[in-house]
């Protein structure tokens, strides 16, 4: 969270400390998004250079030289999505349901995933525009996390831990009532406990927390689509009233 703070030097550590967890992983470059929604877009464009830095500068020095080293990074990328999109490893998000769903129906899988991901990517693209008028730190946070739980094709299961941080954000604001639920959602989705059906072999556990997180996903994306509903009307009404004013 050092990229609200006030003092210059933890700011600039928090968008090295990002820059270096996108380059090692790839997912966590999504928070980036946070300095677009505080429209600090000259940090934005900073920490994305310090990203393409550290994430592409060590080809250089690596046997091989830059331009092999990316063509190995490119062809690694293309493995990961096409090889492991339909294997049942525990994963998270669309491509646990395909994956687990449709196992062993290789041409349905294809089919659904052709029908399935363009709606997943466009639904997600919206919440990430939607996120704009969210004014709840950890709500933000968390959408962002949710889109990087329900998209990747082969997201693993440990990729739950991203939400950690997000908990600790939900325990530092205030809470309505109804937010408790989030409380059981983030419960469910960390849950250790692994029930298997026998004889389908079906992981109950995994199940559940691939549940909880599309449930996780629409409350926040209702959530963001609210606020965004109430800003648009607000701004109309002040308009409103401005005109009337100055007549």
């Amino acid at each position: 969270a050092t990229y609200t703070s006030e003092n210059p030097v933890l700011r600039e550590l928090g968008y090295i400390a990002l820059a270096l967890a996108a380059a090692l992983k790839g997912y966590p470059a999504i928070l980036g998004l946070l300095l677009i929604y505080r429209r600090e877009y000259k940090e934005a464009i900073r920490l994305l250079i310090y990203g393409v830095g550290f994430a592409f500068i060590p080809f250089k020095f690596l046997p091989g030289g830059f331009h092999e080293n990316l063509n190995i990074f490119r062809a690694n990328v293309k493995l990961n999505s096409e090889a492991y999109s339909f294997v049942r490893n525990p994963k998270l998000g669309l491509y646990y349901f395909l994956s687990y769903g449709l196992f062993g129906l290789s041409e349905l899988q294809k089919s659904m995933e052709a029908t399935l991901k363009p709606i997943v990517y466009i639904t997600c693209i919206i919440s990430l525009l939607l996120n704009i008028f969210q004014d709840s730190i950890w709500k933000k946070v968390a959408l962002l996390i949710c889109v990087v739980l329900l998209v990747p094709t082969n997201c693993g299961l440990y990729c739950a831990l991203y939400l950690f941080p997000v908990i600790v954000l939900f325990f530092n604001e205030e809470k309505k009532w109804y937010e408790l639920i989030y409380v059981v959602l983030f419960a469910l989705i960390l849950n250790p406990l692994q029930i298997i059906l026998r004889p389908s072999n079906q992981n109950i556990g995994l199940l559940m927390i691939n549940l909880s997180i599309v449930a996780l996903f629409l409350m926040l994306f209702a959530e963001a689509a609210y606020k965004t509903v109430h800003f648009i009307h607000e701004w109309i009404v002040t308009k409103k009233q401005k005109i009337v004013s100055e007549s």
